[in-house]
């Protein structure tokens, strides 16, 4: 009986997930309310107050459940003989997932879109800056650790490497959410991928 009680309240814990995050898909996250997320999920309000605190908790357990794989892959990279060579493949899978993978293409872009600068959701907007300053210090470390084996050239820097690698990623997720993207990223990943660490592998110039 226990068991089975755990069992549903977990399963009760997803359906709320699965709601917000079809809620804050369709109207944004300062728009959404805790009464329509409950109601989406067939349950009462109380039901929310059981597993989550508020509406960030509820924010954040959504954004959770994409990123921890990755975290977990991330975090294989850094233990791999050829980080850098994890890494890319890490990136590859990301951009190829985001075709792939609806769960994942609507969470990011409700990250990416739908997070309203507003002063209830200051929690999210903070917690999404000090995500990024993890996801950048993690580049940081495999590039460090690539300049280590020689892996990469000596005159690159690892912090410079890390902004340039960031800011493609970035941007090539942002193009294709905004439904402008006139490519295939499933097909593109992969070439564009080879490409940027490419050049950020390369030998450095030197200063005439």
């Amino acid at each position: 009986m226990v068991r089975r009680t755990k069992e549903d309240a977990e399963k009760t814990r997803e359906m709320l997930i699965d709601a917000a995050e079809v809620v804050f898909d369709r109207k944004g996250v300062a728009a959404a309310s805790l009464e329509e997320i409950a109601r989406s999920a067939g349950v009462t309000r109380g039901a929310i107050y059981w597993h989550f605190a508020n509406k960030q908790d509820l924010f954040e357990a959504m954004h959770e459940r994409v990123k921890l794989p990755l975290d977990t892959r991330f975090e294989q990279a850094l233990r791999d003989d050829d980080p850098l060579g994890a890494l890319k493949e890490l990136c590859i899978f990301v951009l190829q997932n985001l075709a792939r993978d609806a769960r994942m293409r609507r969470v990011f872009a409700i990250v990416q879109f739908k997070c309203e600068q507003v002063d209830q959701n200051q929690r999210i907007v903070e917690r999404m800056q000090q995500r990024r300053h993890e996801v950048m210090q993690k580049f940081i470390r495999v590039f460090t650790l690539a300049k280590e084996q020689g892996r990469m050239d000596a005159g690159r820097c690892p912090e410079m490497s890390a902004l340039a690698l960031h800011a493609f990623i970035c941007g090539l997720v942002t193009d294709y959410l905004s439904g402008e993207c006139r490519y295939d990223i499933e097909v593109m990943a992969q070439p564009l991928v080879d490409m940027m660490f490419s050049g950020i592998t390369m030998q450095a110039q030197q200063p005439a």
